[in-house]
């Protein structure tokens, strides 16, 4: 609670377990990564009450345990690639990290030499905070992304653009593309109301994940109304769906492309 004491019960996070992990997330920072303030310390409250601080990484980087308790907790990554990818609602989302905030739905795909991938859809009405609006303006979600992400856990993130970093045509629907910077088709830009997202690795298949954050209560038609394990039929007009074609045809046809 931002206005608990320091120490208090209600500024306390209980990990509900013996392993767990604390994420620390900043949603576009104006200063930095981290928002303009220096990151938090970080302690531990044992059971007998004594607090044991945890120390600053000297060095970030790849850490072998944090390594070894991904590969032996993390959720399988055994969802095969559609042709066109089809977004669904994960069943197990350890890896991503949901909390009651956000809530996510992925799509794998497969790299194909010379293809690109298309994801269109009706984007909701987000506060645009970058120019100044109230982050409480009625809208019907706080935030929303698309992030391209390697399909192995933990998921490293490739790419990413959130709710208005991505154009919109007059009807509110969006069109991003997905490819290898050498595939990427001349019209995919904002100039030609395109978004566009790097692939990535494509030694592994490639996850899509959208993420939605607190939903109005009158909007029901955002991630959180999807069954988990579902497809994301339930989101309406705001599902975002795939079309596979190569980079000629959408130079050609732009999101028409097949």
């Amino acid at each position: 609670a931002p206005t608990a004491p320091i120490g208090s019960n209600d500024n306390v996070i209980n990990p509900g377990g013996v392993i767990g992990s604390v994420i620390y997330r900043v949603y576009l920072g104006q200063d930095d990564a981290a928002g303009g303030v220096e990151l938090p310390n970080m302690s531990v409250r044992r059971a007998d009450g004594s607090i044991v601080p945890i120390p600053t990484c000297p060095n970030p980087g790849t850490n072998y345990e944090v390594v070894a308790l991904v590969n032996a907790f993390g959720p399988a990554t055994d969802s095969p690639a559609l042709h066109p990818p089809t977004f669904n609602r994960p069943a197990a989302v350890a890896g991503l990290y949901a909390n009651p905030d956000n809530g996510y739905i992925g799509a794998v795909a497969e790299h194909s030499a010379g293809r690109v991938l298309v994801v269109r859809g009706q984007a909701p009405t987000v506060p645009n905070t970058q120019a100044g609006e109230s982050a409480a303006a009625p809208s019907q979600l706080r935030y929303w992304s698309l992030c391209s992400n390697e399909y192995r856990k933990p998921y490293p993130v490739t790419d990413c653009v959130h709710d208005t970093d991505v154009p919109l045509d007059t009807s509110g629907n969006y069109t991003i593309v997905v490819s290898l910077p050498e595939d990427r088709p001349a019209n995919a830009t904002a100039e030609n109301g395109v978004a566009w997202l790097n692939w990535g690795s494509t030694e592994t298949n490639m996850v899509l994940l959208m993420r939605n954050m607190l939903p109005a209560a009158d909007f029901q038609q955002s991630v959180f109304d999807v069954p988990s394990g579902q497809v994301a039929s339930a989101m309406g007009t705001y599902q975002p769906l795939t079309t596979e074609c190569t980079t000629t045809s959408f130079e050609l046809a732009g999101s028409a492309c097949s």
